[in-house]
């Protein structure tokens, strides 16, 4: 676990860059977009799955399960939904029922040029998949659903806005086309879910989630690497609280007690140090404060169900290296 410098999230301190870890373990990206011309009277169930809407033209409106008033939707806004919750997407205007669910096949690829629609009322959007590979441990959940209009997504006003760079891809066809819109459509997902974390109305769940806590952020982040919290004792200690408010506090935010927090953060950072191509298992047993590579992989296999070597192969598709261990 590292420090970060503050973002432009306005927070003044340094703080533990919890977004990016948790995309990081997610293996998070966007899938093909496609270009979706909605006429009419029209109004469609929202898929079941984490999807992406950006609204290239005209207004239309979502209405999530549960909420008495839609949210809508206009030029330049991005809705990114994970499925938890039914969603309908409609026609700007009074409420209608869904006529059928939406289908993100049915668009139009972008391997053919983009022409605007010829009325006001007609809505055209980008569509994609929002893909999350989950790795053995608990990973990034997705908020139900949010909007992040233009202003919000925008860059600096001297320079190239995102959805400028956007524009301009979707109206010219050329070479590495669907790639940069795709890296586009990522960079703005980033950054929706940042205003999210930031605003507090997105609460991760499970033992990343307990790293959005400030006191179990400090105490975490005090200590630089988790070889040096060797004991929830040692937790508590650099989290400046006792050892029982600090067990309460942790099992009411993540649903685990201390002890099991830990070694999820130590089989985290083992799984990412497994990534490479020739993993040393003395010196992960040894980041993760385990006395030797016999207990590391005892452990290993409690919370993975599966040895270091035997995960390494499954993810590299070969032999693991003898020589690494």
């Amino acid at each position: 676990m590292h420090l970060t410098d503050s973002d432009d999230s306005g927070l003044g301190e340094p703080t533990l860059d919890l977004l990016t870890e948790l995309l990081r373990r997610a293996d998070f990206r966007v899938a093909e977009p496609r270009v979706h011309s909605l006429e009419g009277p029209w109004a469609v169930e929202l898929p079941r799955a984490s999807l992406l809407l950006f609204i290239l033209r005209g207004r239309c409106s979502v209405w999530p399960e549960g909420e008495r008033h839609p949210r809508g939707l206009a030029k330049g806004d991005l809705l990114l939904t994970s499925g938890t919750i039914r969603c309908v997407l409609q026609r700007f205007g009074p409420r209608l029922g869904a006529a059928g669910t939406f289908d993100i096949d049915a668009g139009e690829s972008l391997d053919v040029p983009f022409f605007p629609g010829r009325s006001e009322e007609d809505v055209q959007l980008l569509a994609a998949e929002v893909r999350w590979t989950l790795r053995p441990l608990d990973a990034l959940t997705p908020p139900p659903w949010i909007v992040i209009g233009r202003s919000s997504l925008s860059l600096r006003h001297d320079r190239q806005t995102l959805h400028e760079a956007l524009a301009e891809e979707i109206l010219a066809v050329r070479l590495g086309r669907t790639a940069a819109i795709q890296r586009l459509l990522e960079a703005m997902v980033i950054r929706a879910l940042r205003i999210e974390l930031v605003t507090g109305f997105w609460r991760v769940s499970g033992w990343l989630g307990a790293l959005t806590d400030p006191v179990l952020r400090t105490g975490l982040g005090d200590a630089l690497d988790l070889a040096s919290v060797r004991s929830v004792r040692a937790l508590a200690e650099h989290a400046h609280r006792s050892v029982r408010r600090l067990s309460v506090r942790v099992k009411c935010i993540s649903g685990v007690r201390p002890r099991k927090l830990l070694s999820r953060l130590r089989m985290a950072d083992a799984l990412e140090a497994l990534e490479q191509p020739a993993p040393a298992l003395r010196a992960i047993a040894r980041a993760g404060g385990f006395a030797n590579v016999s207990s590391f992989c005892r452990a290993f296999r409690r919370e993975i169900g599966c040895s270091p070597a035997e995960y390494w192969r499954r993810r590299h598709q070969r032999a693991f290296p003898r020589a690494s261990e």
